[in-house]
């Protein structure tokens, strides 16, 4: 059942890849695709913590985002593919460094957790 899951996930991304405004597009390959590699590495680097933290942690990055994107890229959300496309780079800018913080932040706790 996995691979029947990873496959509708690669299927969704690239539909909508090929479908929608890149934009959107490049969000739905994010959420279906990319950020699930990440949680599954997560869930084997940290297997003592439980499934909720998982969920307030990630809770909390995505709302930190989102009121990121909307402060500093409020066009993003207008749907007008001319301001998007800006607008998605700086989306990106703004993910870019609560990313590369938590991969610090794991890793620094991936150390301290023992196998």
């Amino acid at each position: 059942s996995g691979n029947i899951g990873w496959a509708m996930a690669q299927l969704t991304a690239f539909a909508a890849l090929a479908t929608l405004p890149p934009q959107f597009g490049f969000l739905l390959f994010f959420v279906f695709l990319h950020s699930p590699l990440h949680m599954r590495s997560l869930v084997s680097d940290l297997p003592n913590w439980p499934v909720q933290r998982f969920w307030v942690y990630g809770s909390a990055i995505c709302i930190i985002c989102a009121l990121g994107i909307a402060v500093f890229a409020p066009a993003f959300f207008t749907g007008q593919s001319s301001l998007m496309t800006a607008e998605a780079f700086r989306t990106l800018s703004v993910l870019a460094a609560p990313h590369l913080l938590l991969t610090l932040f794991v890793e620094k706790i991936r150390r301290k957790t023992p196998r």
